[in-house]
């Protein structure tokens, strides 16, 4: 009897090692998925606190929540500064704004709209990562949808940057910094050069001193 209380014991013993083994494997992936829960949690507790300060930022909550991309950019055009705490909590996920259409990028690009000097100081700061191939190139297209006389100044200088990223493989091949501008430019400005002058520098140069406005 007590032979077979002692095989009992042991197998019970054995189950249980197996058994903490396996959880122990598992624990990271585990522990990491937990902790992505609960910080994905506590964003959406946050933001919804932050849209609850005004009913243009819980409208506009409301929007990104069901996808509605550009609602962020047309939002800013009211210049309505209660928007300002619940952009930059969307703006905050820096891996997220660096892709252009998230809606951490139109958040970050609407901060600058509402007058946030921290925001366009961060770009500027992608902008001059991005001249050394440091970052994907989506600070130029801030430029082109904040369109104040810094950015255009910016994109002005551009047009002579012939810098091309790495792109780390022998058949992916980046546009160059100025092809880059200008193909911002003509989907942000009005009347752009077009056809065979779409990447003329010279022609972009010429349009630039008849709306000397945008820089001076």
């Amino acid at each position: 009897m007590k032979v077979k209380v002692k095989v009992r014991l042991l197998f019970l013993l054995s189950m249980v090692v197996v058994v903490t083994a396996i959880n122990l494997n598992a624990q990271p992936d585990y522990v990491e998925s937990m902790r992505r829960q609960e910080v994905k949690m506590q964003r959406e507790a946050t933001l919804q606190a932050a849209a609850d300060v005004s009913d243009s930022a819980r409208a506009l909550k409301a929007k990104v929540d069901a996808q509605e991309y550009g609602a962020i950019l047309e939002a800013v055009k009211t210049q309505d500064s209660s928007l300002i705490p619940y952009l930059k909590l969307v703006a905050s996920d820096e891996a997220a704004r660096s892709r252009s259409g998230s809606f951490a990028f139109e958040a970050h690009v609407g901060l600058v709209k509402l007058g946030d000097a921290e925001a366009f100081s961060q770009i500027l700061t992608e902008f001059e990562a991005e001249n050394r191939g440091l970052l994907n190139g989506a600070s130029l297209m801030k430029l082109g949808l904040i369109a104040n006389k810094q950015a255009y100044r910016l994109l002005y200088a551009t047009l002579d940057n012939d810098f091309r990223p790495s792109s780390g493989a022998r058949d992916v091949f980046f546009p160059t910094r100025s092809v880059s501008a200008m193909s911002v430019l003509a989907i942000t400005v009005k009347d752009p050069p077009t056809a065979k002058d779409t990447y003329n520098v010279q022609a972009w140069k010429a349009w630039f001193e008849r709306n000397r406005h945008l820089i001076d």
